[in-house]
């Protein structure tokens, strides 16, 4: 039988938000050096996760978030977009139990008077980082994103077995749903390949990003349904390298200008013929962005794409091809 232990799971890049008040709409966090507050998370002290969680038992009101979560958010943030650090607490025993069902915990285990539930929304929500230190605490509990939850519940805010197997956050055990596994031999994880190409009349470039981590399949569906036309991007606006830019800086190509023929649109390779698969993206190389496949799924989410703002940086004339990509 497989053991229930679950996988260590800290960060070190954690900051701390006062979420008593913003700043022009933007969330607040501790600045570097514990010196005021920034809305900037470039300029926001860097916390491990013990060390935020003890400031929030000292001051409720200062919430924890892991920056991994933050990525692609931009370097200021808007409180209703951190929902992804909201989480709820599954009890793998009485869940197994249940054989139908998912159960959450209405309060901690430990807790006199505790009531499981099977209704997400009576569920009791927990910051991530409480989720994974009382799950490390007690081998039954197991944290699940909300949102992830709520995406997958049907219309009685149930989360059927079948359903939560199908999860992707890594926090997720082997299995919900079956007592006994054989124990799987793990080969070393891969990054995550992102060809880009640019192409006009008059030019072709390439760029490669490797995004550090495997991307996962809900990831590749998302970027997927996010992107333009199915295979295009403005790359500077989502975190990714701009092949047009970097032509435009070889030290080979000095005195290029773009002209009437360019335009603001980087082709994703991968997704030129449709949809890839998870292993067509997966590589050994090592990684030159910090952009993860999941910050770059949250870029997609929340970029509202400005083709007249990349014009301007890219110092590109208004002619009919750039005017082409703005339609």
């Amino acid at each position: 039988m497989t053991s229930t232990k679950q996988p260590e799971l800290k960060s070190d890049r954690y900051v701390l938000q006062d979420s008593r008040d913003t700043a022009d709409g933007k969330a607040l966090f501790w600045r570097e050096g514990h010196q005021g507050y920034t809305t900037k998370l470039s300029e926001a002290h860097q916390f491990t996760m013990n060390e935020a969680l003890q400031q929030h038992q000292n001051r409720l009101t200062d919430i924890p978030h892991d920056l991994e979560d933050l990525e692609g958010m931009g370097n200021e943030v808007e409180p209703y977009h951190l929902v992804t650090n909201n989480y709820l607490l599954v009890s793998r025993a009485q869940t197994l139990e249940n054989g139908q069902n998912t159960v959450f915990m209405a309060a901690h285990s430990s807790t006199p008077g505790a009531t499981p539930t099977e209704n997400a929304n009576m569920a009791s929500v927990y910051h991530k980082a409480q989720a994974l230190a009382l799950s490390q605490f007690d081998d039954d509990l197991v944290p699940l994103r909300k949102m992830d939850v709520t995406k997958h519940m049907n219309v009685d805010n149930r989360l059927p077995l079948s359903r939560a197997s199908d999860l992707t956050p890594a926090l997720l055990p082997p299995s919900l749903v079956d007592r006994e596994q054989e124990v799987q031999v793990q080969r070393p994880p891969k990054n995550t390949r992102i060809d880009l190409t640019y192409t006009s009349e008059s030019l072709k470039a390439h760029a490669v990003a490797i995004l550090p981590g495997e991307i996962e399949q809900e990831t590749l569906d998302q970027i997927t349904e996010l992107l333009i036309d199915g295979h295009q991007i403005i790359a500077e606006q989502v975190g990714l390298p701009t092949p047009l830019e970097e032509c435009l800086n070889d030290p080979e190509n000095e005195g290029m200008m773009p002209d009437d023929s360019d335009h603001v649109l980087t082709n994703l390779d991968a997704w030129s013929e449709g949809k890839p698969s998870v292993e067509d993206l997966l590589t050994d190389e090592p990684a030159n962005s910090r952009l993860s496949p999941r910050g770059l799924a949250t870029c997609l989410t929340f970029v509202d794409w400005d083709y007249g703002a990349e014009m301007d940086r890219l110092d590109i004339p208004a002619g009919d091809d750039a005017l082409l990509s703005m339609s």
